[in-house]
């Protein structure tokens, strides 16, 4: 009999789209500050890049995670799931079918730790118009990949989601962490994006501000009011074009993990259902533009990829717990005799 072929968490095809976008963006925006920035603010953004990049990367370690996020427990930031909750159940089962040695931590957040996560900076006001904070809050669910642990509202836990399509968000959230997406080119680039502009901007403003009173400070390539003008253009359009090539790879990964989890589920409606619910632009008929600056695609893109990926996987077994694994092979064994 052949040997059934193996299902991959991560397929050749999404390394050759993740790792090259990762490396052209590093390159757009590394490119675009060298030209704005002198290179004393250029060291000082890579220190801050380069500390959250430890940061992140230390929350595999259990003793930093825990102490992390007991912080924000503490502070009433976060709040624990309880283990008897559906939310929490779910995660459970997922996690011991795909043979995990612990099932994820899920926490409830407040709206600032949302905003960190959903917006990018420079656009973080918008969180405080009601009507945008209504919408959003319902449909946040985040895995923090690398620290075992998803991130959720409650209002999203409220949203009136079915069991089966609870199930399908946990299976998404629960693969973006049991193929490490923590590592993947694209999400450590969106992590550099974030802070080197975020500093820089700043750092524009501050070199804007001595320019006009006629001081210098060493932060600006080029000197004087036009200079730090034209600098701080060069940091938006590197930020800009820096994140449009690299939501091709975040696009990439989150659309890997519907299928990772249509792999788990086996229930495509339900997870284009539960898409739709909390997917704001679930309605709306996909914009081109848009779509490029977005690290998620729009509900219209990924229900048709979610379709044709779902083709593919029901070819696969269903993966089982190792426990039931070892026990059909066992079984296997014992029924073939043994050649004399």
């Amino acid at each position: 009999m052949a040997k059934a072929k193996k299902y991959k968490l991560i397929p050749l095809k999404d390394r050759l789209v993740t790792t090259p976008t990762a490396l052209a963006s590093l390159a757009v925006l590394g490119g675009g500050l060298s030209l704005a920035f002198n290179p004393v603010a250029l060291g000082v953004a890579g220190g801050v890049v380069a500390y959250t990049q430890l940061a992140s990367t230390l929350l595999a370690v259990p003793a930093f995670r825990n102490w992390v996020i007991k912080g924000q427990v503490k502070k009433g930031n976060w709040q624990p799931v309880p283990e008897d909750a559906l939310a929490s159940r779910i995660t459970a089962q997922i996690s011991k079918q795909l043979g995990r040695k612990e099932p994820p931590k899920i926490y409830t957040v407040d709206d600032k730790t949302v905003v960190k996560i959903a917006l990018p900076f420079g656009m973080r006001w918008l969180f405080k118009i009601d009507a945008i904070r209504d919408q959003a809050m319902p449909g946040i669910f985040a895995a923090l990949t690398g620290a075992n642990t998803i991130i959720t509202t409650k209002e999203a836990l409220n949203n009136g989601l079915s069991e089966k399509e609870l199930r399908f968000i946990a299976a998404h959230e629960m693969m973006h962490l049991h193929a490490k997406d923590n590592r993947s080119p694209s999400l450590r680039m969106e992590g550099v994006i974030k802070k080197a502009t975020r500093v820089l901007f700043w750092a524009g403003l501050a070199g804007l501000g001595a320019a006009a009173v006629g001081a210098s400070l060493p932060i600006m390539a080029a000197g004087g009011i036009g200079g730090a003008l034209t600098g701080i253009g060069i940091l938006f359009g590197s930020y800009l074009g820096a994140r449009v090539i690299n939501n091709f790879g975040m696009r990439t990964v989150e659309n890997r993990a519907d299928r990772n989890a249509l792999y788990i589920t086996r229930d495509l409606e339900s997870g284009k259902s539960a898409l739709a619910s909390i997917d704001p632009t679930a309605e709306k008929k996909p914009n081109f533009l848009m779509e490029r600056m977005m690290n998620h695609p729009s509900y219209g893109i990924r229900a048709g990829i979610m379709t044709k990926a779902f083709n593919k996987v029901s070819k696969y077994p269903i993966p089982a717990p190792p426990a039931a694994n070892r026990a059909r092979r066992e079984s296997r064994n014992a029924e073939t005799p043994k050649a004399a």
